[in-house]
């Protein structure tokens, strides 16, 4: 989206999601297009520069949509709702914490924007605690994905239950 007023200046808003930041699961293709945006975003910022136009990346985590309930091969409800009972049993038993990332609103994303465009940023996160997560993982990606790991696990065990 592009948005332009009358003092020819702009904001670019580009959408890409906390997995453009870290990786997960059973989703190699939809995480690597996500990576892209993210580098698309920090290309583009710099080939505005001296423009008067803005660019800003967007990293949502869990949006409360039809998305999951209308994919290709049937609803993610259940796999979603497995992987959060299971990564929390498998994480209580490692003596692992991990974080807790609320699902947002489409609504309370677009007023994060909308906040965005008055007060431009390069990157916007919507989810409290992503922000920090990512840069956690960035400074220490092995101490990060011991946190995830249950998770990951719980997520590839549903798959495979669900799927068969």
């Amino acid at each position: 989206m592009c948005i332009r007023d009358s003092n020819n200046s702009g904001h670019i808003i580009n959408i890409s999601s906390i997995a453009g930041k870290i990786g997960f699961p059973s989703n190699a293709a939809y995480v690597s297009a996500k990576h892209a945006v993210v580098g698309f975003n920090r290309a583009l910022r710099c080939e505005l520069v001296g423009t008067n136009i803005n660019a800003t990346v967007v990293m949502p985590a869990g949006v409360l949509t039809d998305w999951a309930v209308n994919t290709e091969g049937g609803s993610m409800i259940e796999l979603f709702e497995y992987e959060s009972k299971r990564g929390s049993e498998i994480a209580k038993a490692e003596g692992i914490i991990q974080p807790k990332i609320p699902l947002l609103r489409p609504e309370e994303i677009a007023s994060k924007i909308i906040e965005c465009i008055k007060n431009p940023t390069p990157e916007l996160y919507t989810h409290e605690g992503t922000q920090q997560l990512a840069i956690n993982y960035e400074q220490d990606i092995v101490s990060v994905e011991k946190t995830l790991i249950p998770s990951w696990i719980a997520n590839r065990e549903g798959y495979l239950k669900i799927k068969s």
